[in-house]
């Protein structure tokens, strides 16, 4: 009886020493399993390339936007609507040439006219007499696209040149005495719309209708047997003139 009671408290004795290393202080469950890891979706895939289409021409240029521009002209006479001073016979026909540079819609530059009046007069028994006028004039002036066709060929245009010039007057036959001299001054501008067609992209044709304004102030000295006398004569005429021209650009 003693020696059983002797083994169970051996037998309790080792359990309770080897309870510690049976379950550890602290220790804790395994963490449950994870899924395994997900991968990112694949990209979308490009759309199909499409072929390159050919290059196009360019557009056909009606014009060139800027460059040098030259220009020829010829004015016709058509009726005068008004003059104030002394009456003075106008030329029914004129010329003349323009300069200067082209920046898309407008140019710019200087123009250069020219006019001759010629008149003859005869009597019966008196040997005839004629008299002939040149004016020179120099004007600046603009030129500016109000429209434009699509295709560039056709411009719709104003047209306002003002300037400054003189008159040289010849007749015939010259008398020495009375001896004559003369100064004179003129001052003429021109304004109108006109029409410009562009055969090729440096040269248009145009027409256009100008209203055209010609003011001069004359002075006169005449010297008769040692006696001089001055007189002044201020004239002004307004007329509408028709011209046709040719325009470079290069």
């Amino acid at each position: 009886m003693k020696r059983a009671r002797i083994s169970w408290i051996g037998i309790a004795a080792f359990v309770l020493a080897a309870a510690p290393f049976a379950h550890p202080a602290g220790a804790q469950e395994p963490p449950p399993p994870q899924p395994p890891p997900t991968q990112p979706p694949p990209p979308p895939l490009p759309p199909p390339t499409q072929p390159t289409p050919p290059p196009q021409p360019p557009p056909a240029q009606g014009q060139k936007d800027r460059g040098v521009a030259v220009g020829v002209d010829f004015s016709l006479f058509l009726t005068n609507i008004g003059s104030t001073g002394t009456p003075v016979a106008l030329s029914s026909f004129r010329g003349g040439v323009f300069a200067g540079y082209k920046l898309d819609r407008f140019i710019f530059g200087l123009g250069f006219d020219i006019a001759r009046t010629a008149t003859r007069n005869g009597l019966t028994g008196m040997p005839d007499t004629a008299r002939a006028d040149t004016t020179f004039l120099i004007l600046p002036g603009v030129r500016a696209t109000i429209l434009r066709s699509d295709d560039r060929r056709v411009d719709l245009f104003g047209q306002f040149d003002i300037g400054w010039g003189r008159a040289l007057t010849e007749r015939e036959p010259e008398n020495p005495d009375p001896t004559t001299t003369s100064s004179n001054n003129m001052l003429a501008y021109r304004l109108g719309p006109g029409l410009r067609y562009w055969i090729h992209p440096s040269i248009a044709f145009q027409a256009l209708v100008t209203l055209r304004g010609q003011f001069s102030w004359t002075s006169t000295t005449t010297t008769t047997a040692g006696m001089t006398t001055t007189t002044t004569r201020d004239t002004g005429v307004t007329s509408i003139d028709a011209g046709i021209g040719f325009l470079g650009v290069f």
